[in-house]
């Protein structure tokens, strides 16, 4: 039964690393429906941003736990740490770009008035 609580930590890094932040970017967007395109733009920073700040803080009470253990955090933690922490917030932020258009020429066609054939 050694399984279970890796597979709970598995599926909490998944929702943490993945889900939530684009969850939470599309929940900005789909508010700023009806605002301005400077408000729906900085919507596509949600996602980056929550990531980075989720990621920070996993890498930093990883860092505590491993000292708390009387271990020493090598430069390689550190290059793991920052490297995947910056690798992430990039691949959220073209998730969120790509997403933001889809989503917004979506919304636009439905809202079109529908063309008359002649």
């Amino acid at each position: 039964m050694n399984w279970v609580p890796d597979a709970i930590r598995l599926l909490g890094i998944a929702f943490f690393a993945l889900i939530l932040p684009q969850v939470l970017g599309f929940l900005g967007y789909r508010w700023t429906r009806r605002k301005g395109l400077l408000l729906k733009l900085a919507t596509m920073l949600i996602a980056p941003a929550v990531f980075f700040i989720s990621a920070h803080l996993f890498w930093g009470l990883s860092a505590n736990a491993i000292r708390d253990s009387r271990d020493y955090v090598c430069g390689a933690f550190g290059a793991a740490a920052a490297f995947s922490t910056i690798s992430g917030t990039l691949l959220h932020l073209m998730v969120g770009v790509i997403l933001f258009l889809v989503v917004s020429r979506t919304w636009k066609s439905k809202a079109a008035p529908p063309q008359a054939n002649q």
